[in-house]
């Protein structure tokens, strides 16, 4: 299995020891600092849809709120996409392998200090574009505002959990309140859209230049907009976001800070948080590594089994074993554990969050993990 790594630093001494780990591939964000001739193959990473600083950029809430998530805005502001494609072309210009998209969604729970900023985006735009694909912009509203009430009456927020443990749940949900499946597609539908647009553009422009992107883990990428099987197609390399036990907050796309973002929601809603990360655990088909956590400030961690099943799902829908290959945390105590049993599925490749990190939490023995 090949090991890429996200953010290594750029010293010379660092990058040596890094060739001779076996590294060959880097993803970065600090484009400034790729060398004219890179020792390593280098993909950058570009943020999609950045503020950009007018609050008739930003997404809209179901209140009609202006809101900032994950330092973005409006996937279809005319302003952000205008400077998303001059800072690609900037970026194409460098000596790289390819483009990483991050950021290729809606917000997720965890994206924002505001709650509602999940429940995006209904500005004027995005209604339009809506009716344009064949939603009803309103209708999707009222099934969301029922659906949030019904989460805070005391009568029904713990049935309506319970019940989502099983695939009916869903299915009863979605058929009473057609506007949240149809909120879910359109944002899947614009995401979509805009990746294959973007695809077409780069074939124009640098057909010699690969498209890769981060995406959230299958269990939860169809609540931003990110649908596998149908962006699977327009991306040479897909890698899921898995960082199990990510610790730090807020932790934007790691599945266990998204996870207690939403336990938190549910305790402002009446029900305990303990409860609540219960209900979730079960409704997304997840087990907890280590102590439960009580609280938003507590830590916590999703086991290795949940890493390996989320790779092998984003594999099946992704239609190529070699497309895919997953980010996990550096600083993960059991690195060298989860690498080995990715290796036991015949991962290609997989790339590390963050070198610093790592070399922090596992030491002398870092390097050592990477040669393995």
């Amino acid at each position: 299995m090949r090991i890429w790594v996200f953010n290594p630093p750029t010293d010379a001494l660092s990058l040596k020891a890094l060739q001779e780990a076996g590294v060959s591939t880097v993803v970065t964000s600090r484009i400034k600092d790729i060398p004219p001739k890179p020792p390593f193959t280098t993909y950058a990473m570009i943020h999609v849809f950045p503020t950009t600083g007018s609050p008739e950029d930003l997404a809209m809430d179901i209140h009609g709120q202006p809101v900032e998530w994950f330092s973005s805005g409006c996937p279809n502001s005319p302003a952000i996409r205008s400077a998303f494609y001059a800072e690609m072309e900037r970026l194409l210009a460098q000596p790289i392998r390819g483009i990483f998209l991050d950021g290729i969604r809606f917000s997720s729970p965890a994206s924002s200090t505001i709650k509602t900023s999940f429940l995006t985006c209904f500005c004027p735009r995005c209604q339009r574009d809506m009716a344009k694909h064949g939603y009803d912009a309103e209708k999707i509203r009222q099934d969301i505002n029922t659906a949030m009430e019904l989460l805070s009456s005391p009568g029904t927020k713990r049935s309506w959990l319970r019940a989502l443990y099983s695939p009916s749940g869903w299915f009863s949900l979605m058929a009473a309140y057609p506007g949240i499946l149809d909120w879910l597609q359109y944002r899947a539908e614009c995401v979509t859209v805009f990746v294959k647009e973007l695809r077409a553009w780069m074939k124009e422009h640098s057909p010699d230049k690969k498209l890769a992107a981060f995406l959230f883990q299958p269990c939860l990428s169809y609540l931003v907009g990110q649908n596998y099987l149908a962006l699977a197609p327009h991306l040479d390399i897909v890698s899921p976001m898995i960082y199990r036990n990510y610790p730090h907050q807020p932790g934007p796309a790691t599945i266990n800070q998204e996870m207690m973002t939403m336990a938190d929601f549910l305790e402002e809603a009446g029900i305990p948080f303990g409860q609540g990360f219960k209900d979730l655990l079960a409704i997304f088909g997840l087990e907890i590594d280590g102590s439960f956590p009580n609280s938003i400030e507590d830590s916590a961690g999703i086991s290795i089994p949940h890493v390996i099943g989320e790779v092998k799902a984003a594999r099946a829908m992704a239609g190529s074993q070699g497309k895919v290959a997953p980010i996990i945390w550096a600083g993960d105590p059991q690195l060298e554990e989860t690498l080995r049993q990715l290796k036991n599925i015949s991962l290609q490749s997989c790339i590390l969050f963050t070198y610093e990190a790592g070399f922090t939490a596992h030491k002398d023995q870092f390097l050592d993990i990477l040669g393995r």
